[in-house]
């Protein structure tokens, strides 16, 4: 989890901390090792393709089987990924 450290106090050295804070955001973006999702409860108010979640089952339950699981949204719908 990208935290940035502290802003340097004198203005000279504002550049290399820039640049040393855009290059941790970099690592961070380019290489997640772990992805965890929280259940959902309601389905989101504008869901759009290429999203995913991981419904509790009995709140928000796409499929209706009452299984909680992960639904990518394509097509206009939730699909079961698994």
């Amino acid at each position: 989890m990208y935290r940035p450290g502290p802003t340097p106090a004198d203005p000279k050295q504002l550049s290399a901390y820039v640049r040393a804070e855009l290059e941790k955001i970099a690592n961070e973006i380019q290489a997640p090792t772990v992805i965890q999702l929280s259940a959902s409860y309601v389905a989101p108010d504008k869901p759009r393709d290429g999203m995913v979640i991981y419904a509790d089952g009995t709140h928000l339950d796409p499929d209706l089987s009452g299984d909680p699981g992960f639904y990518g949204y394509a097509g206009g719908g939730w699909v079961r990924l698994g």
